[in-house]
């Protein structure tokens, strides 16, 4: 059967191969009025706007076309460079480029983005106002939202501003997203600083002002909070006694996140039934090895309790527990505190084990092929 007579709906289907390289894929939209037709959406479907990179002559024209044709980009990557205020008169470069409500009319063609990445992690110069702006305006402006990151770098000098340095539109909480199910929340603490710390709890603060019941329905999550760097314990300590307000998840299926041991625990930031979650990808603390040097020992298990109903969990580094890293006795353990679990997999070592019970509660296992 010639690929000529397949319906174009068919032969976008083909087309949407990932092997084929954007070259390729221009190449194929000249064969044919209808072939050109079919291959736009796949052509279009992802678009990188490096700000303010894309800006310059040379990327210019690519912007245009992605606008010309955004209705047709799904994925939406934001990677922002030194965004410069205009307002700063001593730069010549903030001179040349638009505020904020300029960039995000640049974003406006894009009305059926489903999956959006914005980055801004080791940025300087994206201000508080201008974060909330962009944050604001990808929930509210992006009603088929699926999956949304959100990468914050918590820089050495980025101190949470004064209440009257914020414009309170770009905090206005937005309506539950019916589509949203995704959210990817990373926070990096790249330098040493008591401003990288302070600015954490004013970042809760106006994450869950500003997202409101978007995430009601965001059933995967995924949460980094990298504090690593910071050696000061006084402040790392009085993260413990600060009373979060909780952002309303109605449930959590699969959950993944990196976090020191025992700092800021996604119980304490979330409003949800944890005994949803499915999936669990964790370091090897949450299982109750240790709670680091400085923090109090929990009693073994207790972690594990919080997610009674995982099936399958995986261990993101060395599988340690209150058993010490025998992998026979961790292996009961985990199974012990986790008694719907099915399958363990250690990423570290790319191993997997099916787990089951017998009739008389005692647990077997059995290594299968590891996967990905």
């Amino acid at each position: 059967m010639s690929i000529e007579i397949l319906p174009t709906e068919i032969l976008v289907q083909v087309l949407d191969d990932a092997s084929l390289e954007i070259g390729d894929l221009a190449i194929i939209s000249r064969v044919s009025r209808r072939w050109h037709s079919a291959v736009i959406p796949v052509l279009y479907r992802r678009f990188t706007f490096r700000y303010y990179p894309s800006l310059k002559s040379e990327e210019y024209k690519r912007l245009e076309s992605f606008s010309k044709y955004g209705h047709h980009v799904r994925h939406l990557s934001l990677h922002i460079r030194d965004w410069v205020d205009k307002d700063d008169t001593e730069s010549e470069m903030s001179k040349s480029l638009p505020d904020v409500a300029t960039y995000l009319r640049m974003l406006d063609p894009f009305t059926e983005v489903t999956h959006v990445e914005h980055y801004d992690i080791d940025i300087r110069g994206v201000t508080w106002p201008i974060f909330w702006a962009i944050l604001n305006y990808l929930v509210s402006a992006k009603p088929k939202l699926i999956s949304l990151t959100i990468r914050r770098n918590l820089y050495w000098g980025l101190a949470p501003p004064s209440d009257q340095d914020l414009d309170p539109e770009t905090l206005l909480p937005t309506p539950r997203l019916s589509n949203f199910t995704s959210l990817n929340l990373q926070v990096n603490y790249k330098r040493t600083g008591p401003e990288s710390i302070e600015s954490f709890p004013f970042l809760v603060n106006n994450l869950v002002l500003a997202l409101g019941d978007s995430c009601r329905n965001v059933s995967k999550l995924q949460l980094y909070l990298i504090m690593g760097e910071n050696k000061n314990l006084e402040i790392l300590k009085a993260l413990q006694e600060i009373d979060f307000p909780l952002l309303p998840v109605d449930s959590i299926k699969e959950l993944r996140y990196v976090l020191l041991p025992g700092i800021v625990p996604p119980t304490r930031l979330f409003d949800t039934e944890f005994g949803d979650t499915k999936v669990l990808t964790v370091p090897s603390w949450v299982c109750g090895h240790w709670m680091g040097p400085t923090w109090e020992q929990t009693p073994p298990g207790k972690s594990l309790k919080t997610f009674k109903n995982v099936e399958t969990l995986r261990i993101t580094d060395v599988f340690e527990t209150a058993e010490g890293n025998n992998l026979e006795r961790n292996l009961k353990f985990v199974a012990k505190h986790l008694p719907k679990l099915q399958s363990l997999i250690l990423e570290n070592d790319e191993r997997q084990f099916s787990i089951s019970r017998k009739s008389d509660g005692s647990i077997t296992w059995e290594e299968v092929a590891f996967v990905v």
